[in-house]
């Protein structure tokens, strides 16, 4: 009689400790791993020089001047290694109905952040709040380091918010809050 209360005592605790693993310890680790799926994107984004993508870059670039000097003929520019790095750099973590989207973003925004070849750019650190009434949900405050390779850096506080889908429980959706400063400030070094 005394192992059958034994036995029963072993299995309540067992379900009491599932059940604490389920509602307290398992949304903490889901939401680490949504937070360093976020992080991982705003890593890239934010790292430059990307040697490798301003090579992809200048190659492109490299197409349209030698597309130009030949009378009569156009190259159809299908930025094809440019679409396998990002798949590369962004698929594992972006949900697949939005990625087409992020890179249109990419191509407009993002892109210049990684291939500023005289900058340098790192993340510092990032900061995360996820939404109480929507938990797919984040904000989230990056840290940055930047400035000319040679020169002196400063530091920069960038905020933004992220979506997490929860089909594939990929990124879906992702903002940043840049300063029009900022962004004028590495498009002049881009064109420079």
């Amino acid at each position: 009689m005394k192992s059958k209360k034994i036995v029963g005592a072993g299995i309540v605790f067992i379900l009491i400790i599932a059940v604490i693993f389920t509602i307290f310890i398992l949304p903490s680790l889901k939401s680490n791993e949504n937070e360093d799926k976020i992080k991982a994107i705003i890593e890239q984004i934010f790292t430059c020089p990307d040697r490798e993508m301003i090579t992809l870059f200048e190659d492109e670039l490299k197409k349209i001047r030698d597309s130009s000097t030949t009378p009569g003929t156009i190259v159809g520019l299908d930025f094809i290694e440019i679409e396998k790095k990002l798949k590369e750099m962004y698929g594992p973590y972006i949900s697949e109905p939005w990625f087409d989207s992020f890179v249109q973003h990419y191509f407009n925004e993002f892109m210049i952040y990684s291939t500023v070849a005289q900058y340098e750019m790192k993340v510092t650190n990032i900061e995360f709040v996820q939404s109480k009434t929507i938990p797919t949900n984040y904000s989230f405050t990056v840290s940055l380091n930047y400035g000319p390779a040679e020169g002196e850096k400063k530091d920069i506080k960038i905020d933004g918010s992220a979506q997490i889908s929860e089909d594939d429980d990929k990124v879906s959706f992702i903002q940043l809050f840049t300063s029009n400063e900022f962004k004028l400030e590495f498009r002049e070094k881009v064109n420079e």
